[in-house]
């Protein structure tokens, strides 16, 4: 059976090595053991032309996510159109950071001739977002793991911290305070309880780095990634950055709390999502903490997670759980072995492929 030729246009510059995902999706075409692929490097262009040979057509042409955020504003855009204008194949364009730009994303899809775009929102939400920016085909795909680094590498009753978390605080546009209230109240709420965390902000680590702190983890705890709800030409997100600007922060408090109150973020569409970390936490045995959410439909609390109440009134039946290590273990055993069966970037690229050719 002949192998399904790609090309994969992407960079392989430093800037994207804190987010891992970048390097896990294309990790996933290249070890794809059915897939023939080639890498088109943005970063540059002519060395890559130079090191790898450019077929007048392929089975598919991949934009992974790291062509928009390396294109967007760049002189280079018309070169990389025209350096593909006789490439023949069924186009496929990754969106990034669905919560702003998404005109501009779907913009660029359509200059570099892409029959679909790819989102990482659920199904539904992704139809009814995009209806209104792209005609032909939308396609939904969930973040993945490459089981290549994301390991179980330090047995589970070995791994010192309970409790652990590293990112930054969400921007206000986002419509939610998810993030504030696991970096700040539960850090507050367990200080005095016979457990070690640490939930740290501003901070973020390598990819090796990600790996070792996720197995020193016995919990991560987090929430679904992405705004609550998300428009097609940014007039939320441009009018929550302007009155930010302009207000008090007291001011700006009490804004956000009535536009949540009178449903300006309520869904749909959602841009809720189960984030990479969410699949990265399953691949090294590392159980999960989370806040209620669909979670792209795949995760489940009590199979994947254990589930935090906004409200923290079920704060101490999860730190019963956290401290029975027999539960927890269960927990992260159950959760890997449907990451390996299940979650990886093959599964997902199969998926994909099987949709868009």
């Amino acid at each position: 059976m002949p192998m399904t030729t790609c090309l994969v246009v992407t960079s392989l510059g430093s800037e994207f090595d804190t987010y891992s995902y970048y390097q896990d999706c294309l990790n996933g075409f290249l070890n794809h053991p059915d897939l023939d692929v080639s890498v088109l490097d943005i970063q540059n262009l002519k060395t890559s032309l130079r090191a790898i040979t450019v077929r007048s057509s392929y089975d598919a042409v991949i934009f992974l996510h790291a062509t928009f955020n390396v294109m967007v504003d760049n002189a280079r855009l018309p070169l990389l159109k025209n350096l593909l204008r006789r490439v023949r194949g069924k186009r496929a364009f990754f969106l990034n950071n669905e919560f702003r730009q998404l005109d501009v994303k779907c913009q660029m899809a359509d200059y570099l001739g892409a029959d679909a775009i790819i989102s990482q929102l659920c199904d539904d939400d992704a139809s009814l977002l995009y209806q209104q920016l792209w005609q032909r085909q939308i396609l939904s795909m969930p973040y993945g793991v490459d089981l290549a680094d994301f390991q179980p590498h330090t047995p589970f009753t070995d791994r010192p911290i309970h409790i652990g978390f590293r990112g930054d605080y969400y921007p206000s546009y986002v419509g939610h305070d998810d993030r504030d209230l696991l970096l700040d109240a539960f850090h507050d709420r367990v200080q005095d309880r016979p457990i070690h965390t640490d939930i740290q902000v501003g901070e973020r680590f390598d990819r090796l780095g990600w790996v070792k702190f996720l197995n020193q983890c016995q919990c991560l705890i987090g929430h679904e990634a992405g705004a609550s709800r998300i428009d097609h030409d940014d007039n939320i997100r441009n009018f929550i950055n302007a009155q930010e600007k302009r207000l008090p922060q007291d001011n700006f408090r009490q804004l956000m709390l009535a536009l949540r109150e009178t449903g300006v973020f309520d869904a749909p569409p959602s841009g809720r999502i189960a984030a990479p970390r969410n699949f990265e936490a399953l691949a090294t045995k590392t159980a999960q903490i989370l806040l209620p959410g669909r979670y792209n439909d795949v995760l489940q609390k009590d199979v994947h997670y254990i589930e935090l109440q906004r409200d923290f009134s079920n704060v101490d039946e999860v730190i019963e759980k956290v401290q029975d290590t027999t539960y927890l273990e269960t927990l992260a055993d159950r959760a890997y072995e449907d990451a390996v069966q299940h979650h990886t970037y093959r599964h997902r690229i199969d998926t994909l492929l099987g949709q868009l050719l």
